[in-house]
């Protein structure tokens, strides 16, 4: 993971505790801008995108025009996401247009969503 990765509001795992850059940032007094900070923090991992994720987030299952098991398909303001259970693969599209499918973690999806609709994916309450 790199630094570059990484915007204020993204969810991240600490020493296996779920915490935001926000609170690295206060809890270390980590400056973002040096390009090594993450060095000091050996034990930072990324959180894949799972269904419970996207359920935190507010993302709602839609149907799937064919149906395999296991197959599951979300949806929030226009960006549509299916993952399939046969392996770790994640087709994300945004009002039909199909977006590089590298998306694999929490942060990165968080990254995303606020490029394309101006708005932080946080967890629903």
């Amino acid at each position: 993971m790199k630094s570059n990765e990484l915007m204020v509001g993204n969810y991240v795992h600490v020493n296996g505790g779920l915490i935001t850059v926000d609170d690295i940032i206060s809890d270390y007094g980590i400056n973002m801008h040096h390009d090594c900070w993450l060095h000091d923090l050996k034990d930072i991992t990324p959180i894949p995108i799972t269904e419970e994720w996207l359920q935190k987030f507010g993302f709602l299952e839609v149907p799937i025009d064919h149906p395999i098991p296991n197959n599951k398909s979300f949806e929030k303001n226009a960006l549509h996401i299916k993952i399939y259970s046969s392996s770790d693969i994640k087709k994300i599209w945004y009002n039909e247009m199909v977006i590089d499918n590298n998306y694999y973690y929490v942060h990165q999806l968080q990254n995303l969503y606020f490029a394309l609709t101006g708005q932080e994916l946080t967890i629903k309450q």
